[in-house]
């Protein structure tokens, strides 16, 4: 009898933990962007045949982890009422920062008579990514239109943009402090740099909240300056520093790689002799020391000489 009944008993238990087990692996986790996407989004589309027309989500969260509700109305430029709809979305994650959008129902408004239809089964399926800012969705990449963004206007809104500027802004912290040192130049026509040894200052520092980085690289003797500020562009989704010197350039950078405290950047503007572009690192790979180096040059077109690497210390913060 002992053995009749311990058998039926661990059985029993066995069979209570599978089912147990089983249940949590079907309780869906919240992702970590679903907190993110509820909210006010908008964007505005030009019309072909001239015009704006703005859309606009509206985003609550339905019962179900990473399950929402999305109302959906376009306005054209003159106020009248396009388009109105509601869809229901679930969201699970594709790689990475990249999130699956699977719109499974969907009910439209008649704008004749302002009736809502019952809801039917849909199909609308994109990726995108979302940050506190902006809502990137991925429609057709293989032509520039491809990218969809909205940005975020309801009151949770309130700081989004510098948020994402200062997390993209983060990897220029190297750049942070006073660095000097004295470098034999070569002549840079590009620059109105003339031959002769320079010691150079180079100044970066923080605003407030680490949205704008602003700086001056500056030889000693007052006979070149340099004044920069960097920030995040929305639009272009890149980091974009200019600069203006005083021996009259005006110029555009934008941050095209970072890895291990290197800093590429690719640079062009107006200078007194033409158009200038260019490729240069700055390397703060090494603590406390900045290496700026020039990998490509042109003037007009022309490649220019090989100037000299500049190495600066750091002497404080």
């Amino acid at each position: 009898m002992i053995r009749t009944y311990l058998l039926p008993t661990f059985l029993f238990l066995s069979l209570l933990s599978v089912n147990a087990d089983h249940h949590e692996e079907k309780q869906e986790k919240a992702l970590a962007e679903s907190s993110l996407i509820p909210g006010t989004w908008v964007r505005d589309q030009v019309l072909v045949e001239g015009g704006i027309r703005t859309w606009k989500k509206e985003i609550i969260a339905d019962e179900a982890p990473n399950t929402f509700v999305e109302t959906i109305t376009t306005t054209d430029d003159d106020g009248s009422l396009n388009s109105h709809w509601k869809l229901k979305f679930h969201v699970t994650r594709a790689n990475g920062p990249t999130l699956i959008f699977r719109g499974y129902q969907i009910n439209n408004q008649d704008l004749r008579n302002e009736k809502w239809s019952s809801w039917q089964d849909a199909n609308v399926n994109y990726t995108f990514q979302i940050d506190e800012a902006f809502w990137y969705e991925f429609r057709d990449l293989t032509h520039k239109g491809g990218l969809l963004k909205y940005r975020k206007v309801n009151h949770e809104a309130k700081g989004a943009y510098q948020k994402v500027a200062a997390a993209k802004l983060a990897v220029l912290e190297p750049m942070i402090g006073v660095y000097k040192g004295s470098v034999q130049m070569v002549k840079n026509d590009s620059y109105g740099i003339p031959n002769g040894t320079k010691a150079i200052t180079f100044t970066c520092k923080w605003n407030r909240d680490k949205t704008l980085l602003t700086g001056t690289w500056a030889f000693d003797d007052g006979s070149f300056e340099v004044p920069l500020i960097v920030s995040f562009n929305s639009l272009q989704r890149t980091v974009i520093k200019n600069y203006h010197t005083s021996t009259g350039n005006q110029i555009t950078g934008e941050l095209i790689g970072a890895w291990n405290n290197i800093l590429l950047w690719e640079r062009s503007g107006d200078t007194p002799g033409g158009k200038l572009y260019e490729k240069c690192i700055f390397d703060y790979s090494e603590k406390g020391v900045l290496v700026h180096q020039v990998l490509e040059r042109t003037l007009n077109g022309v490649p220019q000489e090989k100037t000299t690497d500049v190495i600066l210390k750091k002497v404080s913060r």
